[in-house]
């Protein structure tokens, strides 16, 4: 099973990259606050979300089921750690 939850949460992660770069285009265009405020619920901004959340979501299972399972390892932990880090971050928390 923990196999398969973290496949699925990079299936997802590699889904959303497509939508990430078009985020990343988006924001690099203007660094007005107002502008990337009003930004965020654009299509773009709202396809990345939808393909993220499920991708954090597998990879915290898989997490929490390693961990129960004590066999949590460095690799795991970094896909779940860079989920939480910098920009997918920033597109999933407003």
């Amino acid at each position: 099973m923990l196999i398969r939850v973290t496949a699925l949460g990079q299936a997802w992660l590699s889904k959303s990259q497509y939508w990430l770069a078009q985020v990343c285009h988006e924001d690099r265009s203007d660094d007005d606050d107002d502008v990337a405020e009003r930004r965020r619920y654009t299509p773009n901004y709202v396809e990345a979300r939808a393909a993220l959340m499920p991708a954090v979501d597998f990879f915290a299972r898989a997490a929490d089921s390693a961990s129960r399972q004590n066999c949590l390892t460095g690799g795991l932990l970094a896909l779940v750690s860079h989920d939480f880090s910098g920009g997918m971050q920033s597109v999933l928390l407003f």
